[in-house]
């Protein structure tokens, strides 16, 4: 049986649907796109997906019925959870590169912080009136709070918001707990800690459910990519040569792309076909143990000081987000504004196009500031990074030209200046900007 707090939320879904619904070019929107949606859904493949995970969920209720860790009282639990769990990771699990990423996708929506809180404070719900009320103020506060992180100026409010988020979800934690003591006596904790443990062993048991989709789902890519795009088309037996030789595993059948698959087509036998996937294995390996040298390297070279024999710097923590920042955000969108801005650079946007910083393995607080000249014919935007040194990158006069530059200390000139690089003069180019640091991929 659903309590108030389901109840309320049922409630506040279908009055949301309705609110869509009841405007007409939202309506329109929406029932198109749900129209798309019904249409991929509803083809044969997809219809068999869902319908033997259903299969499988049962399957693995029964067992758990069989061995005494679930009763029929679990069922609208049991209903919840693969609803809310099992089918959002299923939809996302077939971009998933290896086992553990899917296991830690499922542990994440188990056993993380947030997700054992939700469960406590669903211990004790308030009456449905009440529900109805909190559940819609804490929706309109969760997206007041997403709309002043948009804006680097709306940081402080952001903040607030987000304290009276923490105090309101304190406060329904010590009514939980209050009512929990109170009626101590009167609840059934057996029911409860089946309940706990349901929302674990269900979930956990999808694993291998999700696995064989993430791993069959690759062969099928590679398959459709095989037979239809690469010259000739690869034969039956080349397509089990690849099954065997990815081994059932995701991790292998992520990496199997396109210049693999080509390699593995043009295969005459079999034989042939089990070859070019054993060197493909080995390829992958050889790369990943190239990536971790990297890795490692960053890691024992932090805080070194000194250049190495090309004359780069030795420690080159961040070196690769920042050089990507600089070049493919901050100059790309200096170029593309120029025109639209009046033929000038501008030096108050780095936050907008910046952000989220993560993409870039760059901390919120970036430190990339971006300077133009008085008349804005010239820019440059430069960054110090943990190890003291400075990179940047500008332009002027719309050019699209870029120029490069790499010192101990922040740029006092512009460029077209002696100590700025420009790309177009490749023998010019710094030797920290010469240094290649991205990842082995």
């Amino acid at each position: 049986m659903l309590n108030n707090r389901e109840i309320a939320t049922l409630i506040l879904i279908g009055a949301g649907i309705v609110l869509v619904l009841a405007i007409p070019t939202v309506r329109r929107a929406v029932l198109g796109a749900g129209a798309d949606v019904m249409r991929t859904a509803s083809s044969p493949k997809v219809l068999a997906v869902f319908g033997l995970f259903l299969a499988w969920c049962t399957a693995s209720i029964v067992i758990a019925w069989r061995i005494g860790l679930w009763n029929v009282d679990l069922l609208k639990d049991s209903v919840l959870i693969v609803l809310t769990v099992g089918f959002p990771v299923l939809l996302t699990v077939v971009k998933a590169k290896s086992g553990g990423a899917i296991l830690r996708k499922i542990i994440g929506e188990t056993v993380a912080l947030s997700t054992l809180l939700a469960f406590y404070l669903n211990l004790e719900p308030f009456s449905l009136l009440v529900e109805v009320i909190l559940q819609l103020a804490l929706f309109v506060l969760i997206v007041m709070i997403a709309w002043a992180g948009l804006d680097p100026g709306r940081t402080k409010l952001a903040g607030r918001l987000g304290l009276l988020l923490i105090f309101i979800v304190c406060a329904i934690g010590v009514w939980t707990t209050v009512r929990l003591v109170v009626t101590a006596n009167e609840r059934d904790w057996s029911t409860t800690w089946m309940e706990l443990a349901l929302s674990i062993w269900l979930p956990l048991s999808m694993f291998g459910y999700f696995y064989g989709v993430a791993f069959f789902a690759y062969v099928e890519t590679a398959n459709l990519r095989m037979r239809r795009i690469f010259q000739p088309p690869a034969r039956k037996r080349v397509m089990v040569a690849v099954v065997l030789g990815l081994h059932l595993r995701v991790r292998w059948a992520a990496a199997f792309t396109g210049p693999f698959q080509n390699r593995v087509s043009r295969s005459p036998t079999f034989r042939e076909a089990l070859a070019a996937m054993r060197a493909f294995r080995q390829e992958v390996l050889d790369r990943e143990a190239r990536e971790q040298e990297r890795q490692a390297r960053l890691t024992v070279m932090a805080g070194e000081p000194g250049t190495d024999g090309d004359g780069a710097q030795l420690d080159r923590r961040e070196f690769e987000g920042t050089k990507r920042a600089l070049r493919y955000m901050i100059h790309t969108a200096q170029e593309m504004r120029y025109e639209r801005l009046g033929n000038r650079y501008w030096d108050d946007l780095t936050e907008k196009v910046i952000q989220p910083a993560f993409r870039y393995g760059l901390p919120d607080s970036h430190g990339i500031l971006v300077e133009v000249t008085a008349d804005h014919q010239k820019w440059r935007a430069w960054r110090r990074l943990p190890s003291g040194w400075v990179l940047g990158v500008g332009g002027r006069d719309g050019s699209r030209r870029e120029f490069l530059y790499s010192g101990a200390e922040p740029p006092t000139t512009w460029p077209g200046a002696p100590d700025w690089a420009d790309t177009a003069v490749p023998l010019q180019l710094p030797a920290d900007w010469e240094q290649d640091d991205s990842p082995v991929k």
